[in-house]
C-alpha cells in the first residue's frame, strides 16, 4: 500500500479520531486491523461502551446513501455486541459536512453522528489534536465554523490542562534561540513543524524527504495546496503559476544563502507538473545576489522562489497567535518582489 493512498490516510484519519476520545478521557482500541469487527474503534467511558465507524473523506461532501447504509449496518452490530445491561452506542464519525436532512436521518436510525464541523468543535482547544486534523484535510475550512455535538458524551469528561505555554509560544522560543550547531536534522524537523503549525487549515500532504526526477535531486517537503476557500497568497499561486504544489527548502547555514542554492532549488521546479513554486528556508535569509537570482528565476524561468528567514519565521508565528494570516505575510514578500521586477512576468 502507498503510504498516502486513501485508505492509508483513511487509518491516519481513524487514529486522530481515536485521540480525539482520548482527549476526553474515553479508552478507546483501534479495530479497523480485525475486518471482521464492522468498525474502526471501541471506546468506552464510565462503564459505556461506543462502537465507532470513521469515514475519511478526500472532499467536504459524502454520498448521503453511503452514510445511510453505513448507520443501519452499525446500529445491527451495535445489538449484537450490547444488551439491556451493557448497551452499545453505535457512532459514526465523518470527514466531511454533513447537511441537516441526512444527519436527521442518521439520528433517527439510532445512531450518533460527528461531522468534520464537530470535530472542529471538540479539538478547539487542543492545538496539537486541532493541527492534525487539518493538516490530514485535502479541503479547507476556512468556511466551516466549529459546531458543538448534540451529543452528551462529551460534556465535562475532559480533563483539559492549559499548558503553560500555546504551541506558537514554544515554536517562537526555539526559533528564536536557533543555534547552528544543533544540526541540520533538528533544523528540518523544526522548520517542518513551524511551516505546519503556520499553514495546516491551507496546505496539505506534507511529503518530507522527496527526491525529484530521475532521482537527481532532493528536496525537503512537497505540501500541496487545499481545495476550497485559502488565502489569497495560494489563490494567487494556483492561478498566475498554475502551480498546485508547493516545494520547502531549509538550509541550517550560518551565513546568508547564495544564489547557487537559489539555482539549485530551481531544477526542482517543474512547470509541467504543477509545481512551480518553492518557499527556500534558511536561519539568515538570502544574499544580495541570491535575491537577484530568485528575480531572475522569476522573468526568465516563470518560477516562483521565496526566501523565508527565521526572523519571518518568527513574524508569522507572531501573525498565527494572534488570530491572523501568515500567508499574507508571505503575499507581501510576493508583491515586493514583483515590484522589484524590472521586466514583466507571469501574470
Amino acid at each position: 500500500m502507498h503510504k498516502d493512498s486513501t485508505s492509508a490516510m483513511g487509518f491516519r484519519f481513524e487514529k486522530i479520531v481515536a485521540n480525539i476520545f482520548d482527549s476526553y478521557n474515553f479508552t478507546t482500541t483501534l479495530t479497523s486491523w480485525n475486518h471482521d469487527s464492522g468498525y474502526d474503534i471501541l471506546a468506552n467511558i464510565n462503564n459505556m461502551n461506543y462502537i465507532v465507524e470513521v469515514k475519511f473523506s478526500r472532499t467536504n461532501r459524502m454520498p448521503s446513501s453511503t452514510l445511510v447504509d453505513t448507520a443501519c449496518r452499525l446500529k445491527v452490530i451495535s445489538h449484537s455486541k450490547g444488551d439491556i445491561l451493557n448497551p452499545c452506542t453505535p457512532i459514526l464519525v465523518v470527514g466531511a459536512k454533513i447537511i441537516p436532512d441526512l444527519r436527521k436521518r442518521i439520528e433517527d436510525i439510532g445512531v450518533i453522528v460527528l461531522d468534520i464541523q464537530n470535530l472542529l468543535f471538540l479539538v478547539r482547544d487542543n492545538e496539537t489534536l486541532k493541527s492534525e486534523l487539518l493538516s490530514i484535510l485535502d479541503f479547507s475550512v476556512n468556511d466551516l465554523l466549529p459546531d458543538e455535538p448534540k451529543t452528551q458524551i462529551f460534556k465535562q469528561q475532559q480533563e483539559f490542562v492549559t499548558p503553560p505555554k500555546t504551541k506558537g509560544e514554544l515554536l517562537k522560543e526555539r526559533v528564536s534561540s536557533w543555534e547552528n550547531s544543533i544540526g541540520n536534522t533538528a533544523y528540518e524537523d523544526l522548520c517542518f513543524e513551524t511551516l505546519n503549525y503556520l499553514f495546516d487549515d491551507e496546505l496539505s500532504l506534507w511529503h518530507r524527504q522527496q527526491t525529484s526526477n530521475a532521482e537527481l535531486y532532493r528536496f525537503d517537503l512537497i505540501c500541496k495546496i487545499k481545495d476550497g476557500d485559502v488565502s489569497g497568497l495560494w489563490t494567487t499561486i494556483l492561478q498566475c503559476f498554475n502551480s498546485k504544489y508547493i516545494i520547502f527548502e531549509f538550509k541550517n547555514y550560518s551565513e546568508k544563502i547564495t544564489q547557487k542554492e537559489i539555482y539549485t532549488t530551481d531544477k526542482y521546479l517543474y512547470l509541467k507538473a504543477l509545481r512551480g513554486v518553492a518557499i527556500l528556508v534558511s536561519c539568515k535569509g538570502a544574499s544580495t545576489n541570491a535575491n537577484k537570482a530568485i528575480r531572475g528565476t522569476l522573468r526568465e524561468n516563470g518560477k516562483l522562489i521565496l526566501s523565508v528567514s527565521n526572523t519571518d519565521l518568527l513574524k508569522m508565528i507572531d501573525i498565527k497567535i494572534n488570530k491572523g494570516i501568515p500567508a499574507d505575510y508571505l503575499y507581501q514578500k510576493f508583491d515586493e518582489l514583483r515590484l522589484n521586477q524590472k521586466d514583466s512576468f507571469v501574470t
